[in-house]
């Protein structure tokens, strides 16, 4: 069992790199995998890409992962504007 919570967290952290991708398509992929995976370590990143990402797609696409997550974007809306 112990294996499995690595490879979650593995998965969560490759979903979270994932999302500063060229492709918008990889980063539509990641928001979506990180809101099945509905981790609170992705919700910072999720919250940047909602409100920063050049394509509005992909800020669609991390708008209902945190919705998915039980977070809204204004909830969210003191995170710091780094880059992730």
């Amino acid at each position: 069992m112990a294996a499995v919570g690595h490879l979650r967290k593995d998965l969560i952290t490759c979903y979270i790199y994932l999302l500063e991708h060229e492709n918008d398509h990889s980063r539509k992929g990641a928001c979506r995998a990180l809101g099945v995976l509905n981790s609170g370590r992705s919700l910072d990143a999720l919250a940047f890409v909602a409100a920063n990402d050049p394509v509005l797609s992909v800020r669609e696409e991390a708008i209902q992962a945190l919705h998915k997550m039980g977070h809204d974007i204004d909830d969210l809306a003191n995170f710091e504007t780094t880059k992730i």
